[in-house]
């Protein structure tokens, strides 16, 4: 009796002291936003304008794999910044006269004078200090003339260029004398705007809008309108080729499936060229457009780079460096049709599966191709890129193999995906995976329960189901599978030879989630969860003070239960009692998808939003509460 006092008591100290938990956030985008322009001074130094609430000047030495922060951009000012050096910027103002200059790489700025008859800047581009051309409306805004003005001394003076061309959409100078002026004509200049002349444009592109000119090379880059009645139109890419100065072209139609904007275009050597391609109505390119051998073929990249949205991008010593959406910064190697290195990428996506290990290994991936792994129960991470779109289920088998279903592939990995291998493929979405102790891998595809044993070479159909999917799965030892199928709950008690469907207190039931054979939960999303200590002959609904609108609920032994509901709740005494948990920094959502106790302190959650990850150190709490705690873990299973 005095032992089970005791307990008791120490039990009572526990629960009401334990009020609270601590959870904060691991932030693994440290650079939400989005690179607009940047600058190389080598391939280690980098300059990069940086846009997000607020915009920013980065800079990276280390080739673009990190960056600090170094100097605001005035809020007046856009931040896709025109550099000519790594200390000489220009920026377009949020006024449509306004151009603004810094010569101390961002430090100060100051803005430049334009004639007052200047109502609007179209486009500009200095290609020196002193050397820049500006295209303007001039005149009064109900009758403005589109003028081509050039400074020598940096913006101090400026003068009107020939004012007798036609119609001009886009203004591209290649240095400072080699220009080019597109619009109802293509005009060029090899004197800096002292003189203008047609050019004699390859037939087959309606409108041009880029051009790079290496010795006798030419490139060109434009689209033709297309329209789909009644609504719809967009533009698609054209692409025109030479390697005589002009005389003979290579023109390409890219087709309905290649839609765009071509805004850049760049010669690598004479037989590389590389197009930035934005979308018609959009700033930014999903992806580039690729030729190798002088226009015959193109190619949009390889994955992974071609997953990401772009702004800008340069070329140096034959290698291509692209920055874009999402704090993207991506190097080709020294072969452009092999896949290039992402050197940062943080856009927002959510995550799609994860799963973790007792001894600290946590594999999170997100819907691009990005698997985010911590070694270290989610205190630091690091990246991979993988074929792995869309991912279903991930499955830790050790501290190195991992499964994942992707689609309709199953993968494995055994170096934490810097190789990854398929495995098997199947007519439905992989789900559910499990390995058992004795290597057997378990999984759903649709609506089908599979086995393996052979390592996935041949496989043993353990259920088929008249109905759609398998939304749980659960497998044990002792040959005891429950399956959660199209609302209702299967048991087998003999690895799916045979199955029993349960008597359930709810209907559409999709959320199953047990500890053993016979102890665990069933669950209506939003509604209510209900527990079995009998292995489904009968259930108890899940109430608890305060919670609604369940969502999810992990199990990680007989006492240690947490809850993601409108609060997360977690209990160590297997439900006698549940507690709030509080967040330092309060998530996006409370609707967890993953949970993890790694042991009595450290623990992970994970939520659908990227945003949402937190680890905890003590469990969320003291030291004195823990020490409590420890004591009580003495109270038997069926105690609990």
């Amino acid at each position: 009796m005095e032992i089970i006092m005791k307990r008791l008591f120490i039990i009572l100290l526990v629960f009401s002291s334990v009020i609270f938990s601590q959870w904060d956030r691991v932030d693994l985008m440290p650079m939400r936003g989005s690179m607009q322009s940047f600058y190389l001074i080598d391939s280690l130094n980098i300059i990069a304008s940086f846009k997000l609430n607020l915009k920013k000047i980065v800079r990276s030495s280390d080739g673009g794999r990190s960056w600090k922060y170094t100097h605001d951009i005035p809020a007046n000012i856009s931040a896709g910044l025109h550099f000519v050096d790594s200390l000489n910027f220009f920026a377009a103002g949020n006024s449509a006269n306004l151009i603004a200059k810094t010569s101390d790489g961002g430090m100060t700025w100051i803005d430049l004078t334009l004639p007052s008859s200047v109502v609007e800047v179209r486009s500009f581009q200095f290609v020196t200090t002193s050397t820049g051309y500006v295209y303007v409306n001039q005149g009064s805004m109900s009758n403005p003339k589109l003028r081509l003005l050039k400074t020598t001394n940096g913006g101090v003076e400026w003068q009107t260029l020939d004012t007798t061309l036609g119609t001009i959409y886009r203004v591209q100078f290649i240095d400072a004398m080699d220009g080019w002026l597109f619009g109802n004509t293509v005009y060029r200049t090899t004197d800096g705007g002292s003189t203008f002349t047609i050019f004699p444009t390859p037939s087959g592109i309606e409108t041009f809008s880029c051009v790079d000119v290496v010795g006798n090379n030419i490139a060109f880059a434009g689209y033709r309108y297309f329209f789909v009645p009644p609504i719809y139109s967009t533009r698609l890419v054209q692409t025109a080729l030479s390697t005589d100065g002009g005389s003979t072209w290579r023109v390409k139609d890219h087709g309905e499936t290649m839609e765009g904007d071509p805004n850049k275009i760049k010669f690598i050597d004479s037989n590389t060229v590389v197009v930035l391609r934005p979308w018609f109505g959009s700033e930014i390119s999903k992806a580039v457009l690729i030729t190798t051998d002088k226009g015959l073929t193109w190619s949009e990249g390889n994955f992974p780079e071609n997953t990401y949205y772009y702004y800008d991008f340069r070329i140096l010593d034959g290698r291509v460096y692209m920055a874009g959406e999402g704090a993207t910064f991506v190097a080709s190697g020294q072969v452009i049709s092999e896949p290039w290195e992402i050197r940062i990428a943080t856009e927002t996506t959510s995550i799609l599966a994860a799963d973790f290990s007792e001894s600290g290994l946590v594999v999170a991936i997100s819907g691009q191709p990005q698997i985010y792994i911590s070694r270290d129960k989610g205190n630091s991470w690091f990246k991979r890129f993988s074929p792995v779109f869309y991912p279903g289920s991930v499955f830790i088998s050790n501290d190195t193999t991992v499964y994942v279903g992707s689609g309709q592939i199953l993968y494995k990995t055994d170096d934490l995906f810097s190789s990854i291998d398929t495995i098997a493929q199947f007519p439905g979405l992989v789900q559910n995976i499990q390995l058992k102790n004795n290597g057997d891998i378990w999984l759903s595809s649709n609506n089908v329960i599979l086995s393996s044993s052979d390592n996935g070479m041949s496989w043993v159909t353990r259920y088929t189901s008249t109905g759609y999917s398998v939304s749980g799965l659960e497998v044990f030892d002792d040959g005891t599978v429950y399956a959660a199928i199209d609302g209702g709950v299967l048991k087998s008690t003999d690895y799916g030879i045979s199955w029993v469907t349960l008597s359930l207190p709810v209907q559409n039931v999709y959320l199953i989630e047990f500890y053993d054979s016979k102890n665990g939960f069933i669950g209506k999303q939003g509604t209510a969860f209900y527990r079995t200590r009998d292995g489904g002959l009968t259930f108890q609904q899940l109430t608890i003070p305060g919670m609604s609108a369940p969502q999810k609920l992990q199990c990680q032994d007989s006492l240690t239960f947490m809850l993601s509901a409108n609060e997360l709740f977690s209990t160590y005494n297997g439900g006698w009692n549940w507690k709030v948990n509080e967040f330092s920094t309060q998530p996006a959502y409370k609707n967890f998808g993953w949970m993890y106790l790694f042991n009595q302190l450290d623990g992970i959650i994970i939520g659908y939003d990227k945003r949402d990850i937190f680890i905890t150190t003590n469990a969320g709490n003291t030291p004195v509460e823990l020490s409590s705690f420890t004591a009580s873990q003495n109270v038997k299973k069926s105690d609990a």
